[in-house]
């Protein structure tokens, strides 16, 4: 937690800084350069926006292979993302705020205005479309509600990434090959055409593929993929007041196992079973299991963690792949006083998964799961142009989310276990031994799942914001969103050993005002403070079908954010932004599984809080030498959760406990040397980079045995750049640091749940050539 110790050094920072500021009041922003943003809606310079953000831009993100999320924390302090192993299933968190339960993520993803992350699932996990980020230009990290600006599923903040746009000037491109540890190929290409003087069309492309860092000792893969895509751009500008921008994306991402190893944690009724297979039961005439030599359980393959670290054992892959796609257009007209714009969004994911469901060389347990995620929106915004001393926006927007999942779960008779694991199940449901077949059958309890579940989410809103400038330093903003959501849950369950067969549709209304007013005072054009409290929804919903009293639904979550900030620079040199919050976070969405079914559910914890400080610096003492240093304490606990019921389907008082996936200390590093006419046109850069992940528990309870440890990350890279060629070589993970980004939800009987590793040191080097 949070100790008086850090209060003691937000409190000193803020101070510190706004002394610091405040002195250097006169001194020139002439060559300091200026970062714009798009957060609220308009283009600002990023030192007049009343939040926090964290900006990461076009030449950044090249130089740090960042084509995906999985890396953003590297970049953000406050800024957290853990997997469940593959790509196309990430967990994004933003100041402790993510989605441990409910439909939705609690952090936004736009693409050039779309909501590329909306409702994602209907178990009760989170699974963000972590598609490839094709021709992005800039990456905007929102840290705090943006409930008015861009709506429902913002609690924590957004992600506004904005792509390359293209151009009617000239034709250029560039393209791009990449070659690093694991036999890694990647190969990019982009292409603008301009199409007349009044339009243009940009194409992107790319293929990589990968053996993966991970072995099998049985006779399935690694953790081995191929992934490609491209992007189609069009910009059209007949008259100085009109202009329309779309875009079609399209991504492949393909994965033979995910990235986890088994941990040997057993849930309560694996547990139950263990010492049947170990000592057998007498009574019945039943032996004792095979005995693989370890103690207390036995354990297929080259060991658990943390004995082994990079070593499948299975004897099926367990096959995942994801495809998406993207339509989306802007359209922009000027009507000279105000400017009117539509935000036009289709996505569509697709999503299998099937294989090996034990992660062990024996054939026992099969599971699959296909989904199909569509959504669209049509939004309208009409906004004042300019800078004005009042300046206005209000809008619109209207949309549909629709989530379809199959999930088929099977134990086979061939499992060598199955004998052991039939008479512990019939014992748990309570049924006398004379109900259990003929002892040394072959037996399976065979079929534990095969349901359909569709959840969709009608809704629309409408918003609102003005600021008024009332002296020549103070600004006052005030907005709103009202939002409407109405949701529609379907199950379709079939025949199984465990589950009622059930055809049920449930719907219900949920709505919201989310209101927003800051404060901002600028005494200088390098100085900025400002105080902002915002609020924040996420709608609730409806269940699957579990045998527990109250769980039918789930109620909507919603939080109110208060936060102080500053932000300023000091002549050419050196720029900063502090920000100091408390999120009040009330009915909060919380995943849970019923270990008996493996059935996930959601439940709310009534309160919960957020707290803490983070703070940006970019320091360039001279033309050569630039440093970057982001630093973020939060503390993120339940405030009242007295029935919170457990991995282990135990009821306990988690009031006081951690929130799951909120890291208590993050921070990043980096040092940059440019080296100026090097050689033959060159110049010359070096890079070196620390970040560092505090600990996370990944359950209500905070178990240690199930919390991801804190590790830190180095990276270095080199390059040479003369405008038409570059040259890159890099080390990532430096030091060759294990460590797990992410939890299995399902425990395996032989092995238990299975921890997804992070990858360790890579080596590689890379060539673009621009034209």
């Amino acid at each position: 937690m949070l100790t008086r110790k850090h209060h003691v050094l937000s409190l000193a920072v803020a101070t510190a800084l706004y002394g610091w500021g405040a002195q250097a009041e006169e001194q020139a922003e002439e060559n300091i350069e200026v970062i714009e943003v798009t957060a609220q809606k308009r283009v600002q310079r990023l030192q007049d926006v009343p939040v926090s953000i964290a900006v990461i831009d076009e030449q950044e993100l090249a130089l740090s292979r960042m084509d995906g999320l999985t890396n953003l924390a590297q970049k953000a302090p406050n800024v957290s993302v853990s997997s469940r192993g593959s790509r196309a299933d990430t967990r994004v968190t933003i100041r402790g705020i993510a989605n441990i339960g409910g439909r939705a993520n609690n952090v936004g993803i736009y693409v050039d205005g779309f909501n590329i992350a909306p409702n994602v699932t209907v178990a009760g996990g989170s699974r963000t479309a972590d598609m490839k980020l094709i021709d992005p230009a800039q990456i905007e990290v929102l840290r705090g509600p943006q409930g008015t600006y861009f709506g429902r599923n913002t609690m924590g903040g957004v992600l506004n990434i904005s792509t390359v746009q293209p151009s009617s000037d000239a034709v250029g491109g560039e393209f791009a090959l990449d070659y690093s540890s694991w036999n890694t190929i990647e190969g990019k290409g982009a292409l603008n055409v301009p199409l007349g003087d009044t339009a243009a069309m940009r194409v992107t492309g790319y293929y990589d593929q990968t053996d993966g860092f991970l072995d099998n000792a049985g006779s399935a893969d690694g953790n081995s993929g191929e992934n490609y895509g491209g992007r189609v751009g069009f910009n059209w500008q007949p008259t100085d007041r009109f202009s329309a921008d779309a875009a079609l994306s399209y991504s492949k991402m393909q994965q033979d196992n995910y990235n986890m190893l088994p941990s040997g944690q057993l849930s309560s009724i694996p547990a139950m079973i263990a010492p049947i297979v170990n000592n057998g039961m007498p009574a019945l005439g039943v032996p004792s299991g095979p005995d693989l030599g370890l103690d207390p359980w036995p354990v297929a393959g080259p060991g658990l963690l943390p004995d082994n670290e990079d070593t499948l054992s299975t004897d099926l892959n367990r096959d995942s792949e994801a495809e998406t796609t993207i339509a989306n257009a802007r359209l922009t007209w000027d009507l000279g006083a105000a400017e009117l714009v539509s935000i036009t969004g289709y996505i569509n994911n697709d999503f299998a998964e099937a294989g090996d469901g034990d992660m062990t060389v024996y054939p026992s347990f099969l599971v699959s799961r296909d989904s199909t995620m569509k959504a669209w929106s049509q939004e309208f915004q009409l906004r004042s142009s300019g800078n004005n001393r009042l300046n206005w926006l209000v809008g619109a927007i209207v949309g549909h989310d629709e989530i379809e999942e199959t999930d088929y779960s099977e134990h086979l008779a061939s499992d060598p276990y199955m004998l052991y694991w039939d008479i512990a199940f019939w014992d748990i449901l309570g049924q006398p031994p004379e109900l259990i077949p003929a002892l040394g059958s072959g037996i399976s309890i065979g079929l534990l799942e095969d349901v359909d579940r569709i959840n969709e989410t009608d809704t629309w809103a409408v918003f609102g914001n003005l600021d008024y400038q009332l002296t020549d330093h103070w600004k006052l903003g005030l907005g709103g969103r009202y939002s409407s959501d109405t949701v529609t849950f379907t199950e379709v369950t079939r025949p199984n050993l465990i589950n009622p067969v059930n055809n049920s549709t449930r719907e219900g209304d949920f709505s919201d005002f989310s209101p927003r007013a800051d404060l901002t005072w600028q005494p200088s054009r390098d100085l900025t403070l400002y105080t902002t409290v915002s609020r924040a929804y996420k709608a609730g919903g409806f269940n699957p079908n579990v045998d527990m009293e109250g769980l039918d639904q789930f109620d909507e979550e919603s939080g109110v954010n208060y936060e102080f900030g500053i932000k300023g620079s000091m002549g050419n040199q050196l720029r900063y932004s502090t920000a100091l919050y408390y999120f009040d976070w009330a009915d909060l969405q919380v995943r849970g599984q019923d270990v008996l079914t493996q059935r996930q559910f959601i439940q709310n914890a009534a309160e919960a809080h957020a707290q803490g400080i983070e703070l940006d610096v970019s320091w360039e003492p001279i033309d050569s030498l630039k440093f970057h240093a982001g630093i973020g304490f939060q503390e993120v606990e339940f405030d009242d959760f007295k029935e919170a019921i457990t991995t282990d389907n135990e009821i306990i008082d988690a009031t006081g406990n951690a929130v799951p996936y909120a890291p208590e200390l993050t921070y990043n590093l980096a040092a940059d040397w440019f080296q100026y006419d090097l050689i033959s046109g060159f110049d010359g850069r070096l890079r070196l980079e620390y970040s560092y992940m505090d600990e996370q528990y990944t359950d209500v309870e905070n178990s240690e045995e199930r919390r991801l440890d804190s590790y830190g990350i180095a990276n270095a890279r080199y390059q040479l750049d003369n405008g038409t060629h570059q040259f890159t070589l890099y080390v990532e993970n430096l030091a060759d640091e294990f460590y797990l980004v992410g939890s299995q939800g399902l425990e395996t009987y032989i092995n238990g749940r299975q921890m997804i590793v992070g990858e360790p040191r890579r080596f590689g080097a890379s060539y673009k050539f621009r034209f």
